[in-house]
């Protein structure tokens, strides 16, 4: 799990988003989030891989409340931040982040603005990025269920391809088990246990 870089010279405003973030979460304080977050990115001594670690834990926020193309923009500087700091443990989370934005556009898009395929093809070119990353590069097992989990969910969502969304589904509850509550586990077989359901009624 990605921490906080020791340093003597750390800003207090980094070093208060890093002290809080977890109670703010936990609290699904959002907004509050983001209100130390910012004022965090604006210490001119942040390291680029602080400068993109809250930048990818601010891109989360925005999408939970549903301001996806703040989310976007975010994220873009987070993939950008953590390239620059040769993260690739960051790269993998800002690239599964921003195919879950442009699926979560995909799905609120209209028809017309579905059938350009922009939303589609954006975010399963991030996504094939991030499985690539994984392949290459020695990435934690809670960052690789994340990509495998989008992987599912773009195929589920917005591909409808039931095979390809089980497959990826599976990789990453094999993953959760390390690291996510029994609940999450369970519903995560629920929604397998539906793309089973849906697979056998289209046979």
């Amino acid at each position: 799990m990605l921490k906080l870089n020791e340093s003597k010279n750390i800003n207090s405003s980094v070093e208060k988003f890093f002290q809080e973030y977890d109670a703010l979460k936990e609290s699904e304080d959002w907004k509050g989030i983001i209100d130390i977050g910012l004022k965090a990115l604006e210490d001119s001594k942040i390291t680029n891989e602080n400068l993109a670690l809250i930048k990818c834990r601010l891109t989360s926020c925005y999408y939970y409340l549903g301001q996806f193309e703040e989310a976007l923009k975010v994220a873009k500087g987070t993939l950008e931040g953590a390239t620059q700091a040769d993260k690739k443990e960051l790269q993998a989370r800002s690239l599964y982040l921003i195919s879950a934005i442009y699926r979560a556009l995909f799905l609120k898009a209209s028809e017309e603005e579905k059938t350009e395929q922009k939303y589609k093809e954006s975010a399963s070119e991030n996504i094939e990025r991030a499985l690539k990353l994984l392949s290459d590069h020695d990435v934690s097992d809670f960052t690789k269920a994340k990509v495998y989990f989008n992987a599912g969910a773009l195929e589920h969502d917005v591909n409808v391809s039931l095979g390809s969304a089980l497959e990826h589904y599976s990789q990453a509850m094999k993953l959760f088990k390390l690291w996510i509550p029994m609940m999450i586990i369970i519903a995560l077989q629920f929604d397998i246990l539906e793309l089973l359901w849906k697979m056998e009624e289209n046979n």
